[in-house]
């Protein structure tokens, strides 16, 4: 394990509710090939982090709702899901004991500002605007995961929420 590795662990480790170890991933998205990409940047950074998949915002909000299961460091959510909108995501989450201090991302190709003002007042932490190169998700993604910390403070910067690379 690096330096850089070890300090990033130390420093996400006060927030984590759960008792991996590793940085800890969860995505909702319907989509394979997305969860394809989420896995490939994962793998490419090889920081050790895990990545668990759910088909659709509403798997995502049950598993959440258990106070015996390990909870992620951070959710990703994406904004276009067929079955269970992020907003009603968001919703189910944060009404939960468990989903209130979870650092929650929405990701979207879009760039609207109606979503993304939807999203904040759902209860997001951040707001990820796809890119269209791999490598700008990539270090997107990274940058999110390593800024988690910023989430916990009181009150929301718009600053904070819109995060690109």
């Amino acid at each position: 394990m690096t330096t850089y590795t070890m300090l990033l662990d130390s420093a996400l480790k006060p927030y984590s509710m759960h008792k991996s170890d590793k940085i800890h991933i969860f995505l909702a998205d319907s989509t394979k090939d997305e969860h394809a990409q989420f896995q490939e940047m994962i793998d490419q950074m090889q920081l050790g982090w895990l990545l668990t998949y759910f088909e659709n915002g509403a798997e995502l909000a049950a598993y959440l709702e258990s106070e015996t299961k390990p909870m992620p460091h951070m959710v990703f959510i994406a904004s276009q899901d067929s079955h269970f909108s992020a907003r009603d995501t968001l919703r189910k989450i944060r009404s939960s004991a468990h989903g209130r201090s979870l650092p929650i991302a929405i990701y979207s190709s879009s760039a609207s500002q109606a979503i993304m003002y939807e999203a904040l007042l759902c209860g997001a932490n951040v707001y990820l605007r796809k890119p269209e190169r791999f490598e700008e998700m990539s270090a997107t993604f990274k940058k999110a995961v390593q800024t988690q910390w910023l989430y916990y403070a009181d009150g929301q910067d718009m600053d904070i929420f819109l995060l690109s690379v």
